[in-house]
């Protein structure tokens, strides 16, 4: 559900995913969340809060699915220290994209992977389930690169065009304009934009499209 949301209410970021003042909070924010699971700070709920909901766990023993279902719950929140960092930058990625599917699917499937193995273990298939050691510290600096990736390729959309459409003046464009009796066509491109690259390798190469260009 909060995949589906992150991805609809896309406070506008992808219609200002260009802007520096947008992309280098955003980065910053990946940057921050791969520290973090490179182990210099955990992000985690108060120690007092977590006493809390430790509480409202153990009261839920005796209440059956209902009971089962609110320990679930607040096991996610308390482990939060492990899973914050992953699940904080899968929800910025779903927000940049704004595709709800995405968003739903994504966050899903992940949980479905983080409840597998205390399934497992509940199924008494422990020897399935890995033991704790040193390679989980080994999964988090990996998850802690990607996130640096993610940053890199958000700032990369800051670096300077210098294809060829650089220099075409709007002189230049009305020549061609009074040149023709055809509909214009101006096809807006700068590099890092992910639908001006769906245009140049998806839209226009395509052969209906060709042919339906040929009126302009």
């Amino acid at each position: 559900t909060i995949g589906v949301v992150a991805g609809l209410l896309d406070f506008d970021l992808q219609a200002n995913m260009n802007n520096p003042w947008v992309i280098v909070p955003v980065a910053g924010i990946f940057v921050a969340l791969a520290f973090s699971l490179f182990g210099y700070y955990e992000i985690a709920l108060p120690h007092s809060l977590q006493a809390k909901l430790n509480g409202i766990s153990d009261n839920a023993h005796s209440k059956g699915l209902v009971g089962t279902a609110i320990m679930g719950a607040i096991s996610a929140l308390l482990v939060g220290a492990c899973t914050a960092p992953i699940i904080g930058g899968a929800i910025l990625f779903i927000v940049i994209t704004g595709k709800a599917l995405l968003g739903g699917v994504a966050l899903f499937v992940m949980g479905i992977g983080a409840g597998m193995p205390l399934l497992l273990v509940g199924m008494g298939a422990n020897k399935l389930v890995p033991k704790p050691g040193s390679w989980m510290n080994m999964v988090s600096k990996l998850f802690g690169v990607m996130m640096l990736v993610m940053a890199i390729a958000l700032l990369y959309r800051l670096v300077p065009n210098n294809s060829s459409y650089q220099g075409y003046s709007i002189q230049r464009l009305l020549d061609e304009v009074r040149s023709t009796d055809k509909p214009v066509i101006v096809d807006f491109f700068k590099a890092g934009c992910a639908a001006c690259k769906e245009l140049e390798e998806i839209t226009f190469p395509n052969e209906d499209v060709k042919e339906q260009l040929k009126r302009f």
